[in-house]
């Protein structure tokens, strides 16, 4: 079979082409969307701190308190002590969604 890809020129260019080298394409994806999540990612651990209100409802608001929220991780430690928690303690403190969730 022969695949042909349209550009956005509407010419037709031969797809073995475009997939010449497919080392070329996984290096592009990872470095668009690795730079992405590096930036989504250390803006989240930013606004964590900053904004402890937005991302910790459970730790201020008294109907929902629970132990677990209460525990302040830095800037990186919180993604270690997650696997620290057990799942026993997620779903009786939180629920069966956050234990789905996480």
């Amino acid at each position: 079979t022969d695949f042909r890809v349209l550009q956005e020129d509407d010419d037709l260019i031969d797809a073995d082409a475009v997939n010449a080298n497919p080392g070329d394409t996984l290096r592009n994806t990872i470095s668009v969307y690795g730079g992405i999540f590096a930036i989504a990612f250390l803006l989240f651990c930013t606004l964590r701190r900053k904004y402890p209100r937005v991302y910790n409802v459970r730790g201020w608001v008294e109907d929902l308190q629970c132990n677990l929220a209460q525990n302040q991780f830095g800037y990186f430690s919180w993604m270690w002590n997650v696997y620290a928690v057990s799942e026993e303690d997620i779903l009786e403190q939180c629920g069966m969604d956050a234990l789905c969730f996480i």
